[in-house]
């Protein structure tokens, strides 16, 4: 399970440096900013992820039980990911009330 990516064009750095402060507040610890020509990018990254391998070859290398365990997990995972996202949304739109009213 790869974590959520989102990908936030900011006004300007200050902007993005705040809501990059603001995640951190909030539990997102992989958060950076980039620029592409004009324009500033927040990007948050969730640190939610499975890796394991399962198969090789197309031949399955763990028990059926324990890919029922796995799945389980990742799902688990996902469902924490996306409980994560909006309890961000909310403190995103608290924090940055202006910023949510502009894109009606």
């Amino acid at each position: 399970m790869e974590p959520p990516i989102i990908a936030i064009c900011c006004r300007n750095l200050d902007c993005a440096q705040d809501l990059l402060d603001t995640c951190r507040a909030n539990g997102l610890k992989k958060c950076s900013i980039t620029g592409m020509r004009d324009k500033i990018m927040a990007v948050l990254v969730d640190t939610q992820r499975v890796e394991t391998l399962l198969a090789l070859d197309g031949k399955l290398l763990v028990t059926k039980d324990y890919l029922n365990t796995i799945i389980t997990f990742s799902n688990q995972k996902l469902i924490k990911s996306r409980q994560r996202i909006e309890k961000l949304r909310l403190v995103l739109m608290n924090t940055f009330p202006r910023s949510f009213s502009d894109s009606k």
